[in-house]
């Protein structure tokens, strides 16, 4: 799976006229909002760097064109969603074709009532995670859950997002907002541990807004062992023995507490 840099907000830097400003603002959120399927004004303005509200007026006059779409939801997470509309993917297809023009965009759902707002939340929180992580550079690239979906194979986790850099790391983000049962909880170290031992990945990386949710993490594995969970002939869960966790795949794992991530909460 190829990781994607941000793209065109590296250009910000060189632009010369607010012209070009503008058409580079427009491109970065429009290939932001491509890739993530949706988004919210509040992470554009992250992805922008825009601290006055002024991401408002760039929102609204992309609407006015037909680039964009804002629709209200009845989450209270987030009160719009912003989405594409034909005309934004034929428009980010173009500008794609300047920097690479062997990019070629999948179909996207242009109907938002399609769209499956069943995990709207963790879906905005991993955008959020993902954008502190680029932007404090601890990684320069990343694909989505959604590029992710398109090469996952039966049987293997496919992580909340991949996240990597120009010499090849490659690490699973894991986003947790919420504590997990012992069995759930054993479950995903087990099938990380997977990732890390078919040398899919060099580690993972759990954030959380709730230190105690990743303590529970640090917790199993620092026990040294994970417990094994199989159905019985009564497809109920029962647990078979433990899987050892070595020392050294042990150490791949990373915690980083992320505040931030509660604001989708306030």
């Amino acid at each position: 799976m190829e990781l994607k840099p941000i793209r065109f907000s590296n250009l910000l830097a060189g632009s010369n006229t607010n012209r070009e400003l503008g058409r580079i603002r427009l491109y970065s959120a429009l290939d932001w909002t491509f890739r993530w399927q949706l988004t919210t004004a509040a992470l554009i303005a992250d992805l922008l760097g825009s601290t006055d509200r002024r991401h408002y007026r760039w929102l609204t006059s992309w609407e006015r064109q037909g680039l964009i779409r804002r629709t209200p939801t009845l989450s209270p997470i987030a009160r719009e969603i912003v989405t594409f509309t034909p005309l934004g993917v034929s428009t980010l297809q173009a500008a794609l074709a300047s920097v690479e023009p062997d990019e070629l965009l999948p179909r996207y759902q242009h109907d938002v009532s399609r769209l499956n707002l069943t995990h709207l939340t963790h879906s905005l929180a991993t955008q959020i995670a993902v954008l502190l992580l680029v932007t404090a550079g601890k990684v320069d690239r990343y694909a989505t859950e959604q590029e992710l979906a398109k090469a996952s194979k039966r049987g293997v986790k496919q992580p909340d997002a991949l996240l990597g850099n120009g010499q090849g790391v490659r690490v699973a983000l894991e986003v947790e907002l919420s504590p997990k049962s012992p069995r759930l909880l054993d479950q995903a170290i087990a099938a990380n541990l997977r990732l890390i031992d078919r040398k899919q990945v060099s580690g993972i990386w759990y954030v959380s807004h709730v230190p105690a949710i990743l303590t529970a993490v640090q917790r199993v594995l620092d026990a040294g062992r994970v417990r094994r969970w199989e159905r019985d002939n009564q497809y109920k869960w029962s647990r078979r023995g433990y899987i050892e966790i070595p020392p050294h795949t042990h150490r791949r794992f990373n915690f980083r507490h992320m505040p931030e991530l509660a604001r989708l909460y306030a």
